[in-house]
């Protein structure tokens, strides 16, 4: 229909297909058809090559008798070819005065007034991780076992997950682009997922079932105890400023560029959100774990933030009892329960991190626990202790 969305769109896309090979400006194109208006583009290079990494790791193990063990493991990798996705070719520096850049890059024009924002996909991106896991395995009787293990880890990127999807995408969206037109720039930082410590461990005991006693073997006897316990260190996030979004021209389309916020004074001035920032009331919006008073406002630069700040930590753990009946020589019952996130512990999300926004450094939700009964899939955020009754018959 004439005049409608759809028709004017169609308007614009043959003028652009009839002008473009042939050099016409946006003057021309508009010459063409008066309602043509520059569109987001989405490029990828000529040539996309598969992400490469390369891995190495050293480990030694040590054995106590026949009882108990401890090992310790280094892994590293340095991945390159990574994908990136670059949402400042076509940006401009709307606040700069002439002669002044933005990030020292960024000029007051656009390169091509055709287009509105490109998101161009490339190889350029490159990550490196770190980590040694100690680990400690005992079985000192019997009935009893257990491992306990220790990981202390740090991985960096210019952009995670390929910049395609978002490690987290609750209260804040992971960065999708990368932070500054050239690498590593302020890209390069802490990736989305690095967890600097992480603890865990799980343990099974089984109570002796070859008792004298006939009362005491139905009653003591047979029993299966069992739980794990998660604990790590905080995610990192990003600060962002969007008052510098305001400052330029093209940025906003197929990813939103929002510039990483810029520590006053240039370096980072905190480091963690505790649980205070999320404990006021029924734990919603409490003291902030950063200020806006931290950060130089529409500075005009790409920012120093990236993932420069943590989260609240995380932790849970499960407990299992089960008690094992015997049936004849062939056949077993068996009832019990298991808790999940038996304490009943809250963990927390990350905060909002527009500088702009009132409630910046505040923390407005929790988050799921590892287990849960329903399995760990996108879209079910089950928070609290979760009480499950089994029963199982075996032959």
């Amino acid at each position: 229909m004439a005049g409608s969305v759809y028709a004017d769109a169609s308007a614009a896309n043959a003028a652009f297909q009839g002008g473009f090979s042939s050099g016409a400006t946006l003057a021309g194109l508009q010459g063409i058809d008066p309602g043509f208006a520059g569109f987001n583009y989405f490029t990828a290079a000529n040539k996309l090559l598969n992400p490469k990494f390369a891995e190495w790791n050293l480990e030694i193990q040590r054995q106590f008798g026949s009882r108990y063990s401890v090992g310790l493991n280094y892994a590293g990798n340095h991945g390159y070819d990574l994908m990136t996705v670059s949402t400042w070719n076509n940006a401009y520096c709307a606040a700069c005065s002439p002669g002044q850049t933005f990030g020292g890059v960024i000029g007051t024009t656009p390169t091509d007034m055709r287009f509105k924002e490109i998101s161009d996909l490339t190889n350029n991106g490159f990550s490196n991780y770190h980590g040694i896991t100690a680990s400690f395995k005992v079985k000192p009787t019997k009935g009893f076992s257990g491992q306990f293990n220790y990981t202390w880890s740090h991985g960096l990127d210019t952009c995670s997950n390929n910049c395609l999807e978002p490690f987290v995408a609750n209260t804040l969206v992971s960065l999708r682009y990368q932070a500054s037109p050239g690498l590593p720039g302020s890209s390069y930082g802490n990736s989305d997922y690095d967890v600097r410590h992480s603890l865990n461990l799980n343990y099974v005991y089984q109570t002796p079932s070859n008792w004298d006693n006939p009362m005491l073997k139905h009653i003591v006897g047979g029993w299966t105890l069992g739980g794990t316990m998660f604990y790590h260190t905080g995610l990192p996030w990003s600060p962002v400023d969007s008052g510098k979004r305001n400052e330029l021209g093209n940025v906003t389309g197929l990813r939103t560029t929002t510039p990483l916020a810029t520590f006053a004074g240039g370096s980072v001035v905190s480091s963690s959100c505790g649980r205070a920032a999320a404990q006021a009331g029924a734990g919603i919006g409490g003291a902030p774990c950063a200020t806006e008073s931290e950060f130089t406002v529409g500075a005009l630069d790409f920012g120093n933030a990236r993932n420069a700040l943590r989260g609240p930590g995380f932790f849970d753990t499960d407990l299992s009892i089960l008690k094992n009946f015997k049936i004849g020589e062939r056949f077993g019952f068996a009832i019990g329960a298991t808790a999940f996130d038996i304490l009943n512990h809250q963990n927390f999300d990350l905060p909002i991190n527009s500088i702009k926004s009132p409630a910046f450094g505040q923390i407005f939700s929790t988050i799921g626990t590892n287990t849960n009964p329903y399995g760990a899939f996108f879209g079910v955020p089950l928070n609290g202790r979760i009480l499950q009754l089994n029963a199982k018959i075996t032959f």
